[in-house]
C-alpha cells in the first residue's frame, strides 16, 4: 500500500471514525469513543477508514486523484499513535514489512502496524451494505425498510440540542408520509424537534439510540443524511462520505 495525502486531512477523517462524544451508560451520560484500532484501505476509488465495536460500525471515505494512490492495500493501525505525527503537509504513506512509513519534507516517521482489528469480523460483515431506492440490505439476513432523507444541518441542530437534555438517549420516530421527530427527555426536561423529510417516508418506525451523531455529521461534505431503520432495529446513517451503523438502545 502506498498513497499520498495531506496529513491534517487524514487526521480529520480518522477522528470521525473514533466517534468521540457523550454516550449513555445505564443511568448516566459519559464521554467515550470507539477503540483506537482502525483500518485504512486504498484502491482506485480513494481512501477508506473503518472502525467498529460490538454495537457500532463506521466507514469514512475520501475520493482522491489517481496520482495519489500509488499502490492499493489495507492496514490496521493505532489511531492515537498515527495522529500525533500527522501534520498539515503533503505526506506519503507506505506500508513495508509490517511497518507504516510516513514521509513529509525531509522527515520520516515509522509506526508498527496492528496484526488485526479486535472487531474485524464486524467490519467484514457490514462493509458491503447495498442501498436501493427504498431500503438497505445491511447483510444477507438484515434488511432495513424504513428510509428517511433529511437535511444534514437540520439533523445536526436537532441532535446537538437533544444532547443538552443530558441523558444521551435519543428517540427517532417517523410516520409514513409524515415528518421525522427527534426527542430526548430526562426527569422534567424534554426536547423535541420535527424535521421535514426531503423524500416521502415509506414506513412507520420508532427506536432509541445513544450516539454523538452531530459531531460526526458536521465533518461530512454532503447536504443530506439518509436514515435507514425499523422498530428496534439497527440504525444506518449515510451521507456521500460517511456511513454509521449503530445498534438501537433497548429499554430495560
Amino acid at each position: 500500500m502506498k498513497f499520498t495525502m495531506n496529513g491534517k486531512r487524514l487526521k480529520e477523517k480518522i477522528n470521525i471514525c473514533l466517534l468521540k462524544g457523550k454516550y449513555n451508560q445505564g443511568m448516566i451520560s459519559t464521554k467515550s469513543q470507539l477503540g483506537n484500532e482502525i483500518k485504512i484501505t486504498t484502491d482506485e476509488v480513494g481512501i477508506c477508514i473503518e472502525n467498529a465495536d460490538s454495537s457500532t460500525y463506521i466507514k469514512v471515505t475520501e475520493i482522491v486523484s489517481n496520482e495519489a494512490i500509488q499502490e492499493g492495500g489495507s492496514v490496521f493501525v493505532n489511531a492515537e499513535t498515527m495522529c500525533k505525527y500527522l501534520l498539515d503537509e503533503r505526506t506519503t504513506f507506505t506500508l513495508k514489512e509490517g511497518v507504516l512509513l510516513m514521509s513529509y519534507g525531509t522527515s520520516v516517521v515509522q509506526i508498527p502496524c496492528i496484526e488485526r482489528h479486535g472487531f474485524s469480523h464486524v467490519i467484514g460483515r457490514f462493509q458491503d451494505m447495498k442501498a436501493s431506492s427504498t431500503d438497505l440490505q445491511v447483510t444477507e439476513k438484515l434488511l432495513l425498510q424504513t428510509k428517511a432523507v433529511v437535511n444534514k444541518q437540520d439533523m445536526i441542530n436537532a441532535m446537538n440540542m437533544a444532547e443538552k437534555v443530558g441523558n444521551s438517549i435519543y428517540t427517532i420516530r417517523v410516520k409514513a408520509g409524515g415528518d421525522m421527530i427527534i426527542s430526548s427527555d430526562r426527569d422534567s426536561q424534554m426536547f423535541s424537534s420535527r424535521l421535514n423529510p426531503i423524500e416521502v417516508v415509506n414506513r412507520d418506525a420508532i427506536a432509541c439510540i445513544s450516539l454523538p451523531l452531530g459531531k460526526a455529521l458536521e465533518q461530512s461534505t454532503d447536504d443530506e443524511v439518509i436514515v435507514y431503520y425499523d422498530d428496534d432495529m439497527p440504525f444506518v446513517f449515510k451521507t456521500n462520505d460517511i456511513t454509521i451503523m449503530r445498534a438501537p438502545r433497548l429499554e430495560v
